[in-house]
């Protein structure tokens, strides 16, 4: 129902319609990520009902992160691109200066760059690595230079770049208090047996330490 929504969810109106398009489960939390269906009427406008919203998708117009989706309650996140090709319009999903879920405009060759955090590794046979993305998606690697909480720069299925997670880092944080800001990484501590990983920030000339695993080490020119 639109009044249980998450705050973080862009809605104008939360009385007037009972209910609203809940996203898939997927890698993403509720609060963390919007269904195609939300982003189309509510953020977009593009349409007025939920039968409208099916109509464009089956057009095969609608991409998230390059790839077609025609799931009205695909699960969108943070940091996922959204283009419709019809329009030659691109956009990321980030929080905005409130903590609400926000549709940032962007160009062509933007939207054919994700970035994606590695999570977690695993070993294959051959002597391959195995990375598990914060999306959800898997890549494969020949040559295992990657560790976990650095950020891999993807297009066309193939990684560009590597993010080291390091000291003088850019990190955008997707979770807690501060989630939406943009730091530096001035240090960070080791996880032990009852507290996590943390890290320590320079935002706007503030210190903030908050947990590692909220931060996302992001290019330097990202549009945010």
């Amino acid at each position: 129902k639109r009044l249980r929504a998450p705050k973080s969810w862009p809605l104008q109106y939360r009385k007037g319609i009972q209910f609203i398009a809940r996203p898939l489960c997927g890698p993403y939390r509720l609060e963390d990520s919007i269904s195609l269906n939300v982003i189309l009427k509510d953020i977009l406008k593009y349409a007025a009902t939920t039968k409208d919203v099916k109509r464009i998708l089956n057009q095969g117009i609608v991409l998230i992160n390059d790839t077609v989706r025609k799931t009205h309650k695909f699960p969108v996140g943070i940091l996922d691109t959204v283009s419709i090709s019809s329009l030659n319009e691109h956009y990321r999903v980030v929080y905005d200066h409130n903590g609400k879920i926000s549709l940032k405009k962007i160009n062509k060759e933007e939207a054919e760059r994700k970035s994606a955090k590695i999570k977690n590794k695993t070993i294959l046979k051959k002597q391959k690595t195995q990375l598990n993305l914060h999306d959800g998606t898997n890549i494969i690697v020949k040559k295992d230079t990657y560790k976990t909480g650095d950020t891999v720069i993807i297009k066309n299925k193939q990684i560009t770049k590597c993010l080291k997670f390091e000291k003088g880092a850019l990190v955008y944080l997707l979770k807690g208090k501060h989630k939406g800001k943009i730091g530096i990484v001035e240090h960070f501590e080791s996880a032990t047996a009852i507290t996590p990983a943390k890290v320590t920030l320079d935002v706007e000339e503030e210190k903030i330490t908050t947990k590692k695993d909220f931060a996302f080490i992001i290019e330097k020119d990202i549009n945010l």
